[in-house]
């Protein structure tokens, strides 16, 4: 068996010039190269966001500045754990997630004793990352956070005390053991792997903006196993992980041999159109935390719906799809257009663009049958996703949602959702990811 790894720390797309590689030209063994080493370097430029969540417009952190000589509770206990975001999302292949954080000193938590009183000024932020593949493994870290020395872990009432107090905080690269110092670990999470991610608050963080975003890594695959295994990298490497000085034929190859397609124009056409379906934006995220929650609340407080005909979560007065009203852009999807949905014969060339997505909720309902979330980018345009327990929960559904021919084009999603029965249907976390299956 050998092993093939692709280095993508710090690989970015190349300048091959296009002219040498047009239909009639020569196929020499350095053009042949550069085309198998551009395609190679395609997964080097990933840095999606896949989530965040923070103040995000609130009028003050959840965390107060305040003396409490009632004896009831207003700031959190020290080891109680709050959970503020939820995400799940397939990744990028070669690609493993990092947290960073803009924060300010930690505040104040409390204790019983005599009924609730000061205690410690401490804060943390706990990360969970289960990555979800062919394997299983939950990587867990914790950001420790600086904290305030001011009275009763308070913020500052000067001019510009936020500003200059605020700090970033970032956790290492977090990966799977081994696969960060292991290629024959990191063939194992370099396809087909889901990531669910849960951010949590523990004392008094103060957390202006936090972000899980994909960072390139690398990329492994075995070679002379499975010659029909998945590959979104052709793999034209060396032993280091990078091209080699000269294409290893005097001709282009349809394949290397019978087991090993490496080097070969097959291959490379595979890769090419598996990176054209499978690498595009995490479209829309939201988090239902509010700063503005109770500090006795376990996780985000999300929005909720009693009705049963469709409402916009963000604003139950709302019962419709409306370009005026408040929602997301998925502007980026037009920049990961499909040419089996945008293609000559289309009448939405050049006038319009949809893209394929999956669309994850993390909520429940309460009552009885199928309450539904629907996702919605147009009069014409939805997918809809189907709650039917009790327990919060990540549901999903695959669908197309209308999205314009690029960032400059107007695009709003909204949300909306209804109950089949009496009951409160609860949505906490959501993301829409691109994805073409």
């Amino acid at each position: 068996m050998a092993l093939r790894f692709r280095d993508l720390k710090k690989t970015s797309s190349g300048t091959t010039p296009l002219s040498p590689l047009r239909a009639g030209r020569p196929a020499k063994r350095d053009r042949v190269l550069s085309a198998h080493a551009d395609a190679d370097r395609t997964l080097g430029n990933g840095s999606r966001v896949v989530a965040r969540v923070g103040l995000h417009g609130e009028a003050a952190m959840q965390v107060l500045s305040v003396n409490t000589t009632s004896g009831s509770q207003v700031y959190p206990t020290k080891t109680a754990s709050r959970v503020a975001l939820q995400a799940k999302v397939l990744l990028t292949p070669g690609h493993f997630l990092r947290v960073s954080a803009l924060v300010l000193p930690s505040g104040a938590t409390q204790k019983i004793t005599a009924g609730y009183q000061l205690d410690a000024v401490v804060g943390w932020i706990d990360i969970t990352i289960a990555y979800d593949g062919s394997f299983s493994e939950t990587v867990t870290h914790t950001l420790n956070l600086p904290t305030s020395e001011l009275q009763y872990g308070g913020e500052g009432t000067d001019s510009g005390w936020a500003w200059a107090a605020m700090r970033r905080v970032e956790s290492p690269l977090l990966a799977p053991v081994g696969a960060l110092n292991n290629s024959l670990t990191l063939q194992k999470w370099s396809e087909e792997v889901t990531a669910t991610v849960t951010v949590a608050y523990r004392g008094g963080p103060r957390v202006v903006d936090l972000v899980v975003r994909e960072v390139p890594f690398g990329y492994a695959r075995s070679v002379g196993v499975d010659a029909t295994a998945t590959y979104s990298s052709p793999l034209a490497t060396v032993a280091g992980g990078q091209p080699p000085a000269t294409y290893p034929s005097v001709y282009p190859l349809e394949e290397t041999g019978a087991s090993n397609p490496t080097f070969g124009a097959t291959l490379l056409a595979d890769v090419v159109d598996r990176q054209q379906h499978r690498l595009g934006p995490v479209l829309a995220q939201w988090s239902g935390w509010r700063e503005s929650q109770a500090v006795t609340a376990t996780a985000a407080v999300g929005v909720t719906t009693t009705s049963l005909t469709y409402v916009n979560l963000l604003d139950t007065s709302i019962t419709a799809w409306a370009a005026a009203s408040p929602g997301w852009s998925l502007a980026s999807g037009g920049q990961a257009q499909q040419a089996d949905t945008s293609d000559a014969r289309r009448i939405t060339r050049d006038k319009d663009a949809c893209v394929p997505v999956r669309c994850w909720v993390y909520g429940s309902r309460t009552g009885s049958g199928t309450s539904t979330v629907r996702f919605q980018s147009e009069g014409y345009s939805i997918a809809e996703v189907s709650i039917t327990s009790t327990t919060d929960g990540w549901w999903s559904m695959t669908g197309h949602l209308r999205c314009g021919l690029g960032p400059e084009d107007t695009s709003v999603l909204q949300i909306l959702g209804k109950l089949a029965a009496a009951g409160t249907l609860t949505v906490r976390h959501v993301l829409v990811e691109y994805l073409d299956v």
